[in-house]
């Protein structure tokens, strides 16, 4: 899939949802390649650079579809924007690939651990950036073996991928995307809660490890920017 062009947001989570079934079902590893750079046939990304938090929404859909291996298309010729110019020197567009990438491996280092089983898309019905051509509905919340009601506070669309640890030990995860800014016209935080199911959660971000925030009714919260990526395990 190249991200640009005439296609849309919808069209990458059909191709996300086709092959990463069908990784999950013969147990093997997804790999892609994701768009760094802006081609010149019109859409939406024929009018600016892709900005970091594009490259981020890829990145961070494809991950919740459990890809495993990410590589940037950064081609010249009809490809504008690119990483590096005319005569080899590294433009801004290197130095945000090259931001996310950091970002990227460290998400890594956590969610290698874990194979996909399954992703669910939460309150995309609503959203101007639906599931227009993708053959999976929208549901209300997600809920997996070890995570409950997953879902926004205020009801924006969240992909949420559900994982298994790969050593058999049985720990669970989930990663999760706010997808209501893929072309990076004024995201917003979200809160995301969710139960755990009597299990102990942690949640890792590029930066680390993040807080979350426990509620009297046992339910957990953490504030989630658009476009954002966020791996939570729970023990």
């Amino acid at each position: 899939y190249i991200w640009g062009w005439k296609n849309t947001p919808s069209v990458l989570f059909e191709n996300l949802r086709v092959v990463g079934d069908a990784c999950t079902a013969t147990a093997r590893s997804l790999w892609v390649v994701l768009q760094a750079n802006v081609c010149d046939e019109g859409g939406k990304l024929g009018k600016h650079p892709i900005t970091e938090n594009m490259l981020r929404y890829q990145a961070h859909v494809s991950m919740a579809f459990g890809a495993e291996m990410i590589s940037w298309a950064c081609w010249s010729g009809w490809w504008t924007d690119n990483v590096v110019d005319k005569e080899g020197r590294r433009t801004a567009q290197f130095e945000r690939v090259k931001t996310v990438n950091r970002e990227l491996h460290a998400l890594g280092a956590h969610t290698i651990r874990f194979r996909r089983t399954f992703t669910e898309f939460v309150a995309f019905d609503s959203s101007p950036n639906g599931l227009k051509g993708v053959r999976q509905t929208s549901v209300d919340a997600s809920n997996g073996p070890a995570f409950k009601g997953v879902k926004t506070d205020d009801g924006a669309p969240l992909l949420v991928g559900h994982f298994l640890a790969k050593d058999g030990s049985n720990r669970h995860a989930i990663f999760l995307v706010p997808c209501d800014d893929p072309h990076d016209e004024g995201g917003k935080a979200h809160v995301v809660r969710f139960r755990a199911d009597g299990r102990a959660p942690k949640a890792y971000g590029p930066e680390g490890e993040v807080a979350l925030a426990k509620a009297a009714d046992g339910t957990y919260s953490v504030s989630l920017r658009s476009n954002a990526g966020l791996f939570v395990e729970a023990e």
